[in-house]
C-alpha cells in the first residue's frame, strides 16, 4: 500500500473522531512513514511495519475509547451539520461573483433534476391510471405505495446529486 492510499484508508476509517484528532493521527503516521524512508526503508515496507490496518485502526480507536459500533442518526445528524458548516464557510469565504455563479449553477442544477422528474411523474400517472381502470380499482392502493416509492427515490437521488455537486464545486482540490 502506497503513503497516499494509507492515508486516504485510515481517514475514512477515522471520521469517527474529530477533525482535529484526525488529523493529529494523520500527521504522526505520515511522520513516522517519512522517518522510515530516511532510514533507506520503501514506503510498503514502512506501513507494513505498522502491522494488519484493521487491527491498527481498532487500537487507534480503543485508545480513544470508541468502539466499533453502528453509526446512530445522531451520528448521520452531526455529519451533516459539520458537511453544512464547511459548505456556509466555503461560501462565505468566496468573493461575490464567485458566489453568484456558485448560486447560479446550484439553481440551473435544481431546474434540471425537477425537468429530468416530469417525464417519469407523467409516466407513473398514466401506468397508475391505466392500472387502475384494467383492474377496476381493485388495487388502487397500490398506486399510492408505488407514487410514494418513486418520490422517495427521486428526493435521495436529487439529494445525492446536489451534494456530489455542493462537494466537487466546494472542496475539489483542482
Amino acid at each position: 500500500m502506497t503513503k497516499s492510499n494509507f492515508i486516504k484508508k485510515l481517514s475514512e476509517k477515522l471520521r469517527i473522531l474529530e477533525e482535529s484528532e484526525v488529523e493529529g493521527i494523520i500527521n504522526e503516521y505520515s511522520y513516522h512513514i517519512d522517518q522510515k524512508i530516511r532510514e533507506g526503508k520503501s514506503e510498503e515496507e514502512a506501513i507494513a511495519d505498522f502491522g494488519d490496518f484493521d487491527e491498527l485502526v481498532k487500537s487507534i480507536l480503543a485508545a480513544y475509547h470508541i468502539d466499533k459500533k453502528p453509526p446512530t442518526m445522531e451520528d448521520y445528524f452531526q455529519s451533516f451539520l459539520r458537511f453544512i458548516n464547511k459548505v456556509t464557510e466555503k461560501i462565505m469565504a468566496m468573493e461575490s461573483g464567485q458566489m453568484v455563479s456558485f448560486v447560479v449553477e446550484l439553481v440551473v442544477l435544481i431546474i434540471l433534476l425537477r425537468i429530468i422528474n416530469l417525464p417519469f411523474h407523467l409516466l407513473l400517472r398514466l401506468t397508475g391510471g391505466l392500472f387502475t381502470a384494467v383492474t377496476w380499482g381493485l388495487f388502487a392502493p397500490l398506486k399510492g405505495v408505488f407514487n410514494y416509492i418513486f418520490e422517495v427515490i427521486y428526493v435521495v437521488i436529487s439529494v445525492y446529486v446536489i451534494y456530489l455537486f455542493v462537494n466537487k464545486r466546494l472542496f475539489s482540490k483542482d
